[in-house]
């Protein structure tokens, strides 16, 4: 079953929205901040900003952000294989 986030994702996506711009909104659309992924990943928030904003590719990362958002990491970061 998929969460309510990962439906919000694709139907945003279906409207238009690009994956970058969703995943900006993210954080005011959950209410789970980069300040709250930054401490459960233990990085800094900079670096999630980074990573949202696709300026860093560290896919442990993207699976640790998409799974604050439950929301399937290759959905949420195309392009990216497990074994990159």
């Amino acid at each position: 079953m998929k969460s309510k986030n990962h439906l919000a994702f694709q139907i945003l996506q279906i409207l238009g929205f690009s994956r970058i711009n969703i995943r900006q909104a993210l954080p005011k659309l959950t209410g789970i901040t980069q300040e709250i992924v930054a401490k459960e990943t233990g990085m800094s928030r900079q670096n999630i900003t980074n990573t949202i904003g696709g300026y860093r590719a560290n896919r442990k990362l993207q699976e640790q952000i998409a799974s604050a958002w439950q929301i399937p990491v290759d959905d949420l970061f195309p392009g990216k294989s497990k074994a990159a």
